[in-house]
């Protein structure tokens, strides 16, 4: 593996660490639209409700979008 996958895989974990570190949340419903409040809040910010599917969509295209790079920088 050469220098440049590795800073490749590097900022992949660092995305992928953040991403949960940060992570989205839906609120609660609006009563008149229905609509759920969807953001972004940090881990240590108080109990939440982690949207997992978001989550899981966002960890799935970084590591996709690590590992097809790792593929293309190969020697």
């Amino acid at each position: 593996m050469n220098r440049k996958q590795k800073v490749v895989i590097l900022v992949g974990i660092c995305l992928f660490v953040l991403m949960g570190f940060f992570h989205p949340v839906t609120r609660n419903r609006h009563r008149v639209t229905g609509v759920y409040s969807q953001n972004y809040s940090c881990i240590l910010s108080g109990k939440k409700t982690v949207d997992i599917k978001r989550l899981a969509i966002q960890w799935t295209m970084v590591i996709v979008a690590t590992g097809g790079i790792v593929f293309l920088l190969k020697d």
